[in-house]
């Protein structure tokens, strides 16, 4: 299904931590003002909570295990964007000969009170594989390693939430450190998961097996090149936090999009 815009009401966004109206040249205009750590706090708990609800969804009833891998960093190494990405590789490389099969995985960087630099995988691994230990098998040679399974069903998403429920631990990042990062995801599952980012009016004119992407110059396009503007635009930007102005608003559809994972089980379904 697809609308053009068009005017009326829209919902609010995720993050917004004020909304007022401004007056200027005989003209009202709703304004709204964001704070950029809980915005990025937010969108983070979203796309780890969606990412591994559907790495679960994916390997439900396949004879996977989930394990919990730690990487910490020795002091006196210093971080690089490259020892993650080194490492995943080995992994990946390992699992792939071992198995045959693709490697699942989320994971999620944060500080430690001395501000140190560490990591939490999570990997979705059939139960015949045994992970070898990354220090050990120098995998991981900037410091220690911890490796553990989840013992609890749903355990991978309580896990995963843990490590995100305080923003504190996600300030203070290297420049240019990535929060966290998904792989092994099937492309429906990359489908879904890209929906659940979607600004809401887009979510209720599109279901979840519709692929809606950001076009060149601003705004949204969809399979059928139909293209839709933003609601918002920023109107100022400093101290932390953004200014948005309210550029168009789009007309309700009647369709109230659900919780973030309701509609995963029929469309992410194992391949």
């Amino acid at each position: 299904m697809r609308l053009r815009a068009a005017e009326g009401e829209g919902p609010q966004a995720p993050g917004l931590v004020s909304v007022s109206t401004t007056h200027a040249e005989g003209r009202w205009f709703e304004t709204l003002k964001v704070d950029n750590a809980e915005s990025r706090f937010v969108r983070l708990q979203k796309g780890v909570g969606i990412a591994g609800k559907l790495q679960q969804v994916e390997t439900a009833g396949r004879g996977y295990q989930v394990l919990f891998v730690t990487l910490t960093y020795r002091p006196g190494v210093e971080w690089h964007p490259a020892h993650l990405t080194t490492y995943i590789n080995r992994v990946r490389d390992y699992y792939r000969r071992a198995t045959r099969d693709g490697l699942r995985y989320v994971w999620v960087g944060e500080t430690q009170e001395r501000g140190a630099m560490h990591y939490h995988v999570i990997f979705w691994v059939l139960r015949s594989y045994f992970m070898p230990k990354a220090d050990k098998r120098g995998w991981w040679p900037h410091g220690m390693t911890k490796t553990e399974r989840a013992r609890l069903a749903g355990g991978s998403i309580v896990y995963l939430m843990g490590y995100i429920k305080k923003a504190k631990s996600k300030e203070g990042l290297p420049h240019g450190a990535r929060i966290f990062g998904v792989g092994g995801l099937s492309a429906r599952a990359r489908v879904c998961r890209a929906w659940v980012h979607l600004p809401r009016f887009l979510q209720a004119r599109y279901d979840c097996t519709q692929r809606v992407r950001r076009a060149s110059g601003g705004g949204w396009i969809d399979e059928g090149g139909c293209r839709w503007s933003p609601e918002w635009g920023v109107s100022a930007f400093g101290g932390g936090y953004t200014r948005l102005v309210r550029l168009r608003t789009y007309p309700p559809t009647g369709i109230e999009p659900a919780g973030p994972f309701s509609f995963i089980g029929g469309v992410a379904a194992p391949v």
